[in-house]
């Protein structure tokens, strides 16, 4: 039998909103991280966020975007990672090719060297290759991956000055990297 205290116990708890006993909090997202539906990559402890943003496909075209960006070092002579993005549905030849053409226009003097045929830590085919330009205190050294995953063309990528790293350190800045082929129509 209910008391008259247990009624009223069992009237405000149907009057209280459910959400006032069980919050759950929203995640805060880790800047430090770039997931999307084909790719995953986490940017060294190193490197500070700059900033990330979410493109549909719809929305992409046929220049580079950047989606993710990281800076380390001081504003004097500091270390810029990038992940950019772009629709390209082709082989991931003819995508290092395009991109290759887009850095040879965007820095006349671009001098692009010691390119191969890799992976990323999953297995996903991936082209690496470096390239220099500029001159005097202005030169700068950009360490590359790009891939295709079917739908886009990517780019990861991390530049300094030319001294301030070699392929070693660069390649394992931009070692956590995966993808897999874009999901087509389950975004």
């Amino acid at each position: 039998m209910m008391t008259r205290r247990s009624l009223l116990l069992c009237a405000v708890l149907l009057l209280v909103p459910s959400g006032a006993f069980a919050q759950e909090a929203t995640p805060k997202p880790n800047l430090m991280e770039y997931n999307d539906a084909a790719m995953h990559f986490v940017a060294p402890p190193s490197f500070r966020p700059v900033g990330q943003r979410q493109i549909s496909l719809d929305d992409l075209g046929e220049d580079p975007q950047v989606v993710a960006g990281w800076v380390s070092g001081d504003v004097t002579r500091p270390k810029r990672m990038l992940i950019q993005i772009q629709a390209y549905e082709g082989p991931l030849d003819g995508f290092e090719s395009t991109y290759e053409q887009t850095l040879r226009n965007a820095f006349g003097d671009a001098l692009i060297k010691n390119k191969e045929h890799t992976s990323l830590k999953n297995g996903m085919p991936a082209v690496y290759f470096e390239m220099t330009s500029g001159t005097g205190f202005d030169a700068a050294k950009m360490f590359v991956y790009c891939w295709v995953d079917g739908i886009r063309g990517v780019v990861l990528s991390v530049t300094a000055q030319v001294g301030e790293m070699d392929t070693k350190t660069a390649k394992q800045l931009l070692s956590d990297a995966s993808a897999v082929r874009y999901p087509a129509g389950r975004e």
